[in-house]
């Protein structure tokens, strides 16, 4: 049999992959810094808009050196990955008849030895001949052997459509219905399998001229700076990852103690540092296998500090101001669990050719993607032939959206085990070739970039050449920038800033995506005047809610008359270590969803962290949700009795909630359950207690408010919320515990 075969089979790869994600805020030159390590240094530089990968460099794990190249194509990398498994199998595969397996001088439209058994698709044969042959393709409902290309897929071709209306999912939910969706499991195993013989020609034809440089693949993800782009960043962002978080040298490291501005603490790298500890592990995945000498109590993933603009300094000011920046950056993460994810500080010119300042960066990379073992995992070789797969569909199929159900189908094709699916796709999440989370399985994303360029159109860039000008002075776009509101219309002309890429015509699928990662939501509204409630045919994106945040005060002026004033509870805050902004987004979808947002006079109360909701149909009772730095504030306000038990249920809600995205974006993120005065600032941290702080500083049931040096009644605090703080994290304790046993939550 060829052993090439016998690899695929049965054979085990190492396969190494480098993930370099650069961050940092707008403007410090990290576009620029990617294309100093790729060697494209003189080119012209425009801000990154959304998400930028370069995949054209690899190193070298004998020496560090970074090889700068034309990008491989997916079959080249594939004849490589297979040579080097052929170079290093070590045992003796089963033999297996090698009937149809092409040979040097065959046809390769020529069917070799086909057995005439029984008729059979001729492309199952051979593909089968390479894989083990128990499993089988299963048949659609109508009989046929079919693979649904066309549903939950966008395949980007010049052809007609019509334009069909779903009836089931409102306004928004126009789509292309196209003729040739389904494509017949033949037609498409033929494809995979013509790809999967050149492939193993090419490697029998060149074995002699191949050789190993140990190189391994580098993909660089250049992530724009600008705020407006946080919440869909939060999409990408990999704990499997290398972090150059990219700084101008002139910037101060932290915001200062009395920092509370929500919308102003991305400007500083303490930010940075805290979003990369939530994905925080306490070693890499193979801790066994790290070199001696690395220190154990390192965090992953790994954080390389880039100080820019040196050039901007004189020399003997410029070491002045590196010691000062060093000095500054040990005063304050010295002693934090954070700290321990930076493997070092570097100083670089992007306009002036400083290359050991380069060199040492490059270096400084190497070293610590050698710590991480280049991120290696043994994969069995059998995942070829559905990578090889997703390739045809990529590459040459040009489709961009898979469903689930597609790729179980393509998995049978190839002979890929339902065991062996998830951590297929998992793996090929981790290193960037496709997007996929396991909660959120309906989709996968084949084409990152093109998600990428989905989110640009919605997200408005700062391009003006990509505007579309003529709705800029629109309604609809004032809106949109005020209030973060999606109309139909405003959807349709924004994707046509990308008209290439055709996202219009498959619209639906494209929200509903957006939806399953909780970039968009389609909220309902209530108006008070005549307690009308509707679903408007517009989504919104809290990320651009940019209608600046008025005075508590003044939205209760709204619903309030002059007989009719509100009753309001304690604040409940959970405050947090960290709390990251993509969690804004997060939170307000839920009370988007689970309750009404209030409007007046045509106003909905939807601002820049802070919203308003009803509790329930009566509009006596309404939850206020504010957003301070690492704080989330609830208060409720009524006009009415409220059942006892609406606090806790308020309170469990909310940390149940904070649990499941803990889960879900697999971050680890602490906080604390406090409240403080009723008249008290939500943002301002004097004055909020914790249950056990409130009985230390009471005395005869009362305690003296920090804020307000006043005194208040310990029952105020305790009979609305503290009381039910132990009890709710204890049942959610004891529900996580049942459902991972290895996992409790901590607060």
């Amino acid at each position: 049999m060829d052993k090439r075969i016998a690899a695929i089979k049965d054979g085990t790869e190492i396969r190494r992959y480098v993930r370099i994600q650069v961050i940092g805020k707008e403007g410090v030159g990290k576009s620029s810094l990617v294309r100093r390590l790729v060697g494209n240094s003189n080119m012209k530089v425009n801000s990154t808009d959304g998400i930028d990968i370069v995949t054209k460099c690899k190193i070298r794990t004998t020496d560090g050196k970074w090889v700068i190249g034309k990008v491989e194509t997916e079959r080249d990398k594939i004849m490589k990955r297979i040579q080097e498994t052929v170079r290093k199998e070590p045992k003796q595969s089963e033999p297996v008849n090698s009937e149809g397996i092409p040979c040097d001088g065959d046809n390769t439209e020529k069917e070799a030895n086909i057995s005439k058994q029984e008729h059979k698709s001729p492309t199952k044969d051979r593909i089968r001949i390479a894989s083990p042959g128990t499993n089988t393709v299963e048949p659609s409902l109508t009989g046929e052997n079919k693979v649904n290309i066309g549903h939950n897929v966008t395949i980007v071709e010049k052809k007609s459509e019509t334009d069909i209306p779903n009836e089931n999912v409102g306004v928004l939910s126009k789509d292309i219905k196209k003729a040739d969706d389904l494509v017949k499991t033949d037609d498409m195993m033929k494809t995979i399998t013509e790809q999967m013989d050149k492939i193993l020609l090419k490697i029998k034809k060149d074995q002699n001229k191949m050789t190993s440089e140990s190189l391994v693949e580098c993909g660089l993800w250049d992530f724009a700076g600008q705020k407006d782009y946080y919440a869909t960043h939060q999409t990408f962002l990999n704990p499997h990852a290398i972090y150059l978080l990219v700084t101008n040298i002139s910037d101060d490291i932290s915001a200062t103690g009395d920092e509370t501005d929500f919308d102003s603490i991305e400007e500083y790298i303490d930010f940075w540092f805290d979003s990369i500890h939530c994905l925080s592990t306490s070693s890499p995945e193979k801790k066994t296998n790290i070199p001696k000498g690395y220190p154990k109590h390192r965090l992953y993933p790994p954080v390389i500090v880039v100080c820019t603009h040196i050039d901007e300094y004189k020399p003997h000011k410029l070491e002045m101001r590196k010691k000062e920046y060093i000095n500054r950056f040990q005063g304050i993460f010295g002693g934090q669990d954070k700290a321990n994810h930076n493997r070092g500080i570097h100083f670089i010119s992007n306009t002036e050719s400083f290359e050991l300042d380069c060199k040492k960066l490059k270096d400084t990379i190497y070293e610590v993607a050698k710590e991480t073992m280049f991120f290696e995992e043994a994969l069995p070789t059998q995942w070829i032939q559905l990578e090889n797969a997703l390739s045809v569909l990529k590459h040459e199929s040009k489709q961009n959206i898979l469903s689930f159900q597609n790729i179980v189908e393509l998995s049978q094709i190839t002979f890929i085990g339902k065991e062996q699916l998830l951590p297929f796709l998992t793996y090929q999440h981790k290193i960037g070739n496709i997007i996929f989370f396991e909660d959120i399985n309906e989709y996968i994303i084949l084409q990152p970039e093109w998600l990428v360029k989905c989110f640009r159109c919605l997200v408005c860039d700062d391009h003006e050449f990509k505007r579309n000008h003529a709705i800029v002075n629109s309604t609809n776009w004032q809106h949109l920038e005020k209030t973060g509101q999606l109309s139909d219309d405003i959807i349709d002309r924004l994707f046509e800033k990308e008209p290439e890429l055709e996202f219009g015509k498959y619209k639906t699928h494209i929200l509903n995506v957006m939806e399953k990662f909780d970039i968009l939501v389609k909220p309902k509204f209530k108006d008070t005047k005549d307690n009308s409630s509707s679903i408007p045919d517009s989504y919104y994106m809290p990320c651009m809610i940019k209608q600046q945040s008025t005075s508590l005060d003044s939205i209760r002026n709204m619903f309030e008359g002059e007989n009719c004033r509100f009753s309001c509870s304690p604040w409940l805050i959970l405050e947090f270590k960290f709390l990251p902004l993509a969690y804004f987004n997060h939170i307000l979808f839920y009370y988007f969803t689970r309750y009404e947002v209030c409007e007046k006079k045509a106003q909905k109360t939807l601002y820049r962290g802070k919203t308003l909701v009803n509790l329930d149909k009566t509009g006596l009772r309404k939850l206020c949700i504010c957003f301070s730095k690492n704080a989330i504030a609830l208060q409720v306000w009524t006009l009415s009795d409220v059942d006892d038990n609406i606090n806790r249920t308020i309170l469990e809600e909310l940390c149940k909630k904070i649990e499941e995205l803990k889960e879900r974006l697999r971050q680890s993120i602490s906080y604390d359950i406090k409240a403080k005065c009723s008249k008290g600032d939500y943002s301002n941290k004097e004055g909020r207690m914790t249950f056990e702080e409130l009985g230390e500083k009471c005395e005869n049931g009362h305690y003296v408010c920090s804020e307000h040096n006043e005194r208040h009644s310990k029952d105020d605090l305790e009979k609305t919320w503290l009381q039910h703080a132990d009890i709710v994290m204890a049942k959610l304790n004891t529900e996580q515990a049942e459902k991972n046993p290895q996992n409790s939550i901590g607060n």
